[in-house]
């Protein structure tokens, strides 16, 4: 800490991007790749972003223990800028801040998306969004000046893009809520639904609804909500008309010699080689070029700089501690999601303040999007009906 008398001309601030921990982000079990995105609508950096807009030098990433890849990304009037940061090697257990060498200037309107991929292979059962380290979770944190009235700008699937991706087309008005359509999973409800689900067949169809459905967005400021009309709509993906490339540099030619290197070194014997390594995604504190992803065992690891390795000992017991109740927690979960989930489609929230959007959405899908986009079409197909009627009246009393 440095103090001095000198007050600066700009303060700095923090704002978290991602997804918001809720039951509604879905991490299916035994997947190796897995994609959750989180975003920062335009409409909230265009009503809290000076027109000069915010410098951004440093981030933190953070997710659970399945967490693997994390990276930020900027959207400007449907071009795809710079990444803002990125972690290609994102250890759960090995989460620091990370500087940039060139702050990141970040405008009104700007559309964030935090994009985390996760590795399920070891998990059973699925996994949730939440706060608990069993559930999982996806943010960052921007590290930024000047300062602005902004501290979270996060995102949530709607509850449309869930149910769709599940392939539960209505829900019946009981209690517990049950599915009514499709047919063959009338009668069954949605915690039913996510224990049963056919993950290794329908996991592509899965993947794709949710990264191409709609989310609700949440733009606070130490938690009043800035823009609270937000909340009542669900976005869609926004359109990328140009996507960002990478170009190529001195740094990524210096890295591939190091990893040219370390293969040297692994064939000679000088180090333990092992299964998979992985490369830096961006300058750290520290100039680590190539960890290994054994989280306990950190032998065999080549840093360019003079450092203490501290080689921790991989404990059995940890794990059986941190597993053992994770069915029941899973269990626990379930009934706090059914609750919610009745809560959001009868809108009785508990700080009572309005109606939730979800209140008359999916007791009735079917017949509501005919109601509402085709009234032209039902008033003529009641028509035709009524004339078949009195066609099969004449047929029958008159012939």
């Amino acid at each position: 800490v440095v103090y001095t008398n000198e007050i600066r001309m700009q303060d700095a601030g923090v704002i978290s991007l991602g997804l918001s921990p809720n039951w509604k982000q879905l991490i299916p079990p035994h997947q190796k790749t897995i994609l959750s995105s989180g975003h920062c609508v335009g409409e909230c950096t265009k009503a809290v972003l000076p027109p000069s807009g915010i410098h951004v030098f440093g981030t933190v990433h953070y997710t659970h223990d399945l967490g693997r890849k994390v990276k930020i990304r900027n959207i400007r009037d449907g071009e795809e800028m710079e990444t803002i940061s990125q972690d290609n090697n994102h250890q759960p257990d090995y989460q620091e801040y990370r500087h940039k060498s060139q702050p990141t200037r970040i405008l009104p309107g700007d559309h964030l998306i935090t994009d985390c991929q996760y590795n399920s292979l070891e998990r059973s059962s699925i996994t949730l969004g939440g706060f608990k380290t069993q559930d999982e979770t996806c943010l960052s944190f921007l590290y930024y000046w000047p300062r602005v009235e902004l501290s979270v700008c996060h995102s949530k699937p709607s509850l449309g893009t869930v149910l769709h991706s599940l392939g539960i087309e209505e829900l019946a008005s009981s209690d517990p809520i049950k599915i009514r359509r499709p047919i063959e999973l009338a009668g069954k409800t949605l915690e039913w639904r996510l224990l049963n689900y056919n993950w290794k067949e329908q996991f592509q169809y899965f993947q794709h609804a949710t990264a191409t459905g709609t989310f609700s967005p949440t733009c606070l400021s130490r938690g009043h909500s800035i823009l609270e009309e937000l909340e009542d709509m669900d976005y869609k993906y926004p359109i990328i008309n140009v996507p960002w490339k990478k170009n190529s540099s001195c740094h990524e030619k210096i890295d591939t010699l190091l990893v040219a290197k370390t293969e040297r070194l692994i064939s000679a014997g000088h180090i333990e080689p092992k299964s998979e390594y992985m490369r830096d995604g961006q300058a750290n504190t520290k100039p680590i070029v190539i960890i290994d992803v054994d989280h306990f065992a950190y032998k065999g690891v080549y840093i360019p700089i003079e450092e203490e390795i501290l080689v921790q000992p991989f404990d059995e017991n940890m794990f059986q501690t941190k597993f053992s109740n994770f069915e029941h927690v899973l269990e626990e979960e379930l009934k706090e999601m059914e609750k919610d989930l009745e809560e959001e489609l009868s809108g009785n929230h508990p700080n009572g303040e309005r109606k939730n959007k979800y209140q008359n959405s999916f007791w009735d899908t079917r017949l509501q999007s005919y109601s509402s986009g085709n009234s032209n079409l039902i008033h003529k197909t009641g028509f035709l009906i009524w004339l078949l009627q009195l066609f099969f009246i004449y047929k029958f009393v008159y012939r």
